[in-house]
């Protein structure tokens, strides 16, 4: 039985089913304008804060004044700062500092693709270990909105539209055997055909390669598991 819910941006209704209650728009289009105009607000806010905040740190009194860090020191400080994010603790009170400064949407708040696509990413960077189309990378590089646009992007074979619409687990969807390097131009071509053509291939041929995957892969066995337990008939819960 689906939920009767009103969208947040036209006020149409609409209905989901129970996996999808937390969203809260009618459609790709009210998604887009809704996270954008979310996204402009708390630009506004974070711009706000920060130029206050500015205020009371620039200047003759502060002691940094006119002094710029070396390279040794700032890849220590990046390091130190990056390190930080591996504590769960730390993490989520970083989350509700943030949320309550209105710069960050509340969990509840963020549309579950959003969650989806971002669990789903590649956890490495790929550029070493996939295969598919890594002539592109050597002959066009790698895509820069700046700097080379006609560079080559990492894109998901078995995509995460249909990965989303079919619950499949995260682990799965950003193992190196569903990464292929492609130019930019054709990421974006595939993004605008829509969900029919988001995947070059199908879920159980996306298992076959990742069953067979014989490189070192640190969720290799997870991944396994997972397929297994997919093919079951328990399936990914977002919800959770």
């Amino acid at each position: 039985m689906k939920i009767i819910k009103k969208c947040l941006v036209c006020e149409k209704e609409f209905g989901v089913v129970k996996s999808r209650e937390r969203q809260t728009t009618c459609s790709r289009v009210c998604s887009g304008l809704h996270q954008w105009k979310d996204s402009q607000d708390r630009k506004e806010k974070m711009s706000s804060d920060m130029s206050k905040l500015a205020s009371t740190r620039t200047g003759e009194k502060n002691a940094f004044y006119g002094k710029t860090h070396s390279d040794k020191t700032l890849e220590i400080i990046s390091k130190k700062s990056a390190s930080k994010f591996e504590d769960a603790e730390f993490t989520e009170k970083y989350r509700k500092t943030m949320t309550d400064r209105g710069h960050w949407r509340k969990k509840e708040d963020v549309p579950p693709y959003t969650v989806y696509a971002k669990n789903s990413d590649w956890i490495q960077k790929m550029w070493d270990i996939v295969d598919i189309g890594c002539l592109l990378l050597t002959e066009h590089g790698v895509f820069n909105t700046r700097t080379n646009r006609s560079g080559v992007v990492r894109d998901h074979i078995y995509g995460r539209k249909n990965g989303f619409q079919n619950d499949v687990y995260y682990e799965i969807m950003r193992h190196p055997a569903n990464c292929q390097i492609i130019t930019h131009r054709e990421n974006v071509s595939k993004a605008q055909k829509g969900r029919n053509c988001d995947s070059s291939i199908s879920l159980e041929e996306l298992f076959y390669r990742i069953e067979n995957y014989s490189e070192p892969w640190i969720e290799q066995d997870e991944c396994i598991a997972l397929i297994n337990k997919y093919r079951s008939g328990i399936k990914l819960n977002i919800m959770e």
